[in-house]
């Protein structure tokens, strides 16, 4: 007996389905109806880091991308051609964490060997390095007015560890104490006295910098949250977790507003635009996620790299983001609004 055919329409559903499945396992940018998209930059993959590729960020008016290996090596890249600009050495350990100071003239970087160390940018050298942490620093950020300097890190002994310098002098004015493990990402609130951390405690803290105590523990992640990002004028945050979790919370208040399921693996990093309206998620699995923030509906898949993605960064003008993996590559994906 001959089999049956299946009717017209029921073959159409399955050629459909079909090619849907080839589309989310294609290699590239899969894209979602006709919102904003994301699609391979003409710009080649940036290769020059000699291991893994841990932090990353754009200059404030985004001619520059600074880059942080395993490699002990901070890389400063053309921003538009992926150009590589200056190697910035002295680490001597793993360079886990990269900022620019607000004007752009100053970039700090925190490392595995205890330092956290200030360069000039336009000079390509170092300015100092700021003493005093003692600990595996995995974490800098400015201030929004530029004065103030954190690092965030810790270890098993300690627990978590932040601290505060003076960005002119390098003088500590401070330090916090409430995670009881290592904190792994940290920046600022626009009030420049406000700032959030996330810790592999498994929970994000908004401190009171002068306080020095927690102002507002952020529980519900069940694993370690290695990222964390701010958007709307620092009234939300996100969180990723190494529990294949994005959070949502508002603040200052703390409270949950949404989770995202990531479908990244371990989720390391997280990024909002400019203007908060697209969050970025990668991690584990070397796919980088994008959502829009207000509907949490995806906007584009994209996959490249070989390896985990261990940092994301977008351009200060929403039309491109970058993304670091432990293949030691460096991508840059378009973002066309959408129709």
């Amino acid at each position: 007996m001959k089999p049956r055919r299946k009717p017209p329409a029921v073959r159409l559903v399955l050629l459909a389905a079909a090619a849907g499945v080839a589309a989310l396992l294609a290699p590239g940018c899969v894209q979602q109806d006709n919102g904003p998209t994301l699609s391979r930059s003409d710009v080649p993959p940036l290769q020059g880091h000699e291991d893994r590729v841990l932090a990353l960020a754009f200059s404030p008016d985004g001619s520059l991308l600074a880059s942080g290996g395993a490699d002990r090596a901070v890389r400063l890249w053309d921003a538009k051609t992926g150009k590589e600009q200056a190697i910035l050495k002295g680490h001597t350990g793993n360079v886990t964490s990269v900022a620019f100071s607000p004007d752009g003239k100053t970039l700090a970087s925190g490392s595995l060997d205890n330092a956290v160390r200030l360069w000039d940018v336009a000079g390509r050298k170092d300015r100092r390095t700021l003493s005093g942490f003692g600990q595996e620093v995995w974490a800098v950020a400015f201030s929004t007015d530029g004065k103030l300097v954190g690092g965030g890190g810790g270890g098993p002994r300690v627990g978590g560890r932040l601290k505060f310098w003076d960005s002119s002098s390098g003088n500590e004015v401070g330090e916090c104490r409430g995670h009881v493990s290592t904190i792994m990402a940290m920046a600022f609130l626009p009030d420049g006295e406000s700032l959030v951390t996330a810790s592999l405690d498994e929970t994000a803290i908004l401190w009171q910098r002068k306080l020095e105590k927690p102002k507002a523990r952020l529980r519900g992640h069940t694993g370690p949250v290695r990222s964390l990002a701010l958007a709307d004028e620092g009234k939300l945050l996100a969180t990723g977790s190494w529990d294949g979790t994005v959070k949502l919370w508002s603040l200052p208040d703390g409270k949950e507003k949404a989770t995202l399921r990531a479908d990244v693996g371990a989720v390391d990093a997280v990024a909002f635009s400019a203007d908060g309206k697209l969050l970025a998620a990668a991690g584990e699995k070397g796919v980088v996620r994008l959502w829009e923030t207000a509907t949490q509906k995806e906007r584009g898949r994209a996959e490249g790299h070989k390896d985990r993605v261990a940092a994301l960064a977008f351009r200060p003008d929403g039309k491109a983001l970058a993304s670091g993996g432990w293949d030691r590559t460096i991508r840059f994906w378009e973002i066309a609004p959408g129709k």
